[in-house]
């Protein structure tokens, strides 16, 4: 082995960061789009074809600054998406998409549209009973019948009394923060309940036996909630707790 030299991530090589864990032969796939404000990046939309299931899945759609919010910036971000994937797509056996799918999460910031109606609004429908699970047809008459579905979690008996957080390598770098804040925040309730974290990374089968759910469990039971509908996320951690 050569020289090893270890460096902090920065602006000049954000680059390989991105990349890094994208296999080679992956790297000319679409992933995401970015918008631009004045030269400045103002939003993401993070996306994955599912060639499978012949549709585009987004995954985030993130417009960080209150300044930008209501400025089109989520919509024109969404309108290059629907666009793109009008056309033929090589992941696709070179016919375009069936489809845009996404799955919403609950809560928003003051000010902001939630994310549910921001998709409603634009055309996406729910697929099944599952309001957060939506649907853009791209192709007329096109229906949606993912082959997918989210995991769910899997009661365990050593879960019952305590707070079970489940988590692991995620696309967002958002997800452990959100994760810590609901961590907080159920210790403000109960703060003798104790908190387990579970890593899929360090501890895979214990993931594996609570079905490879990611997220929070209360006393045995999964917090659907987003931490920030903070009203909605207590309550549903107190009914919890509750049994």
């Amino acid at each position: 082995m050569g020289i090893l030299h270890v460096s902090e991530a920065s602006g000049s090589t954000v680059a390989e960061l991105a990349w890094f864990c994208v296999p080679p032969e992956r790297r000319g796939e679409p992933v995401a789009k970015i918008a631009y404000v004045e030269g400045k990046a103002a939003g993401i939309l993070h996306y994955e074809p599912v060639p499978e299931e012949g549709v585009v899945h987004i995954l985030c759609l993130y417009v960080p600054h209150e300044r930008h919010w209501g400025k089109g910036i989520g919509s024109s971000l969404l309108a290059a998406l629907v666009e793109e994937t009008r056309s033929p797509q090589a992941w696709n056996g070179g016919q375009p998409a069936r489809g845009i799918t996404t799955r919403t999460l609950a809560g928003h910031h003051p000010g902001q549209l939630p994310a549910r109606e921001f998709f409603r609004r634009r055309g996406f429908e729910p697929v099944g009973e599952d309001p957060d699970f939506l649907f853009l047809p791209l192709q007329m008459g096109a229906r949606h019948q993912p082959r997918r579905s989210p995991l769910a979690y899997v009661p365990q008996e050593e879960d019952a009394d305590q707070v079970v957080i489940l988590h692991g390598p995620s696309f967002c770098p958002w997800t452990y923060p959100f994760l810590a804040l609901a961590a907080q925040a159920i210790a403000e309730i109960a703060p003798h309940l104790p908190i387990r974290w579970i890593d899929r990374a360090s501890t895979p089968h214990e993931a594996a036996a609570r079905g490879g759910y990611e997220g929070v469990v209360v006393n045995g039971r999964p917090i659907r909630s987003f931490v920030l509908d903070r009203e909605e996320f207590e309550g549903e951690v107190r009914s919890a707790l509750r049994g």
